[in-house]
């Protein structure tokens, strides 16, 4: 009788074990958040006043590993959750909503003769102060890198920042009329660094609600074993 105690009281702890490795490796979705470090590289005259070669930026985003949309077998889509871009420490400043919407996201092209890790902020965007380029309208802020494909095993499967090789650039597109491309300037840039901010996963609700039963458990087998 004791025996089949004991054996009894070995599975059980087992199995105990088994489910909270098995549920606690269940996580939350993992957000990344990427910085990119830079400097402008040239400033059309009409915003001369706005902005200045040299000058440095700062802009991060923040967008979950697990929602990359795979729209097709050379592009997938990451939705980020934030935006924010700083240019000469405060002096303009330019946020993106977060949200569904194709014009601001991360996109990663794997073609057989382009291959790109783009961020892209064109819908719904805010700066300040709005006044430094008037009359001109911010429509865009651009970013992309080239990679060589042989880095990655497909295009969903960059869950950071790039490791760039060529063509990082960096632009703001400004519009006298939004709805017009005549007229339309850049302010071009280029990125020195790039850095992400991995999370580390949080283990759902299930997986935490086994804890407090499952080692319960354990420590009363344990201590009908000692008795």
């Amino acid at each position: 009788m004791i025996k089949r105690s004991r054996l009894t009281g070995s599975t059980v702890i087992a199995a105990a074990l088994a489910a909270l490795v098995s549920f606690g490796g269940v996580a939350h979705a993992v957000p990344v958040t990427v910085t990119m470090n830079g400097h402008l590289t040239s400033v059309p005259t009409p915003v001369a006043g706005a902005f200045t070669t040299g000058e440095s930026f700062t802009f991060h985003y923040t967008y979950d590993t697990t929602t990359g949309n795979a729209g097709s077998s050379s592009t997938a889509i990451y939705y980020y959750q934030s935006y924010h871009l700083d240019i000469g420490g405060g002096a303009f400043t330019v946020d993106a909503p977060a949200g569904a919407v194709f014009a601001n996201s991360v996109q990663i092209i794997n073609l057989s003769s382009f291959d790109a890790y783009k961020v892209d902020a064109t819908d719904g965007l805010s700066y300040t102060p709005s006044a430094a380029i008037n009359p001109y309208t911010l429509v865009q802020v651009f970013t992309q890198f080239s990679y060589a494909a042989s880095q990655f095993a497909g295009p969903a499967l960059l869950p950071g920042a790039p490791p760039y090789t060529s063509a990082n650039a960096f632009s703001l597109e400004l519009r006298p009329d939004p709805g017009s491309l005549d007229g339309r300037i850049f302010v071009n840039g280029f990125i020195n660094s790039v850095t992400d901010n991995r999370v580390a996963a949080v283990p759902t609700p299930a997986a935490l609600a086994l804890f407090a039963p499952g080692l319960a458990l354990i420590g009363l087998l344990r201590r009908r074993r000692r008795g």
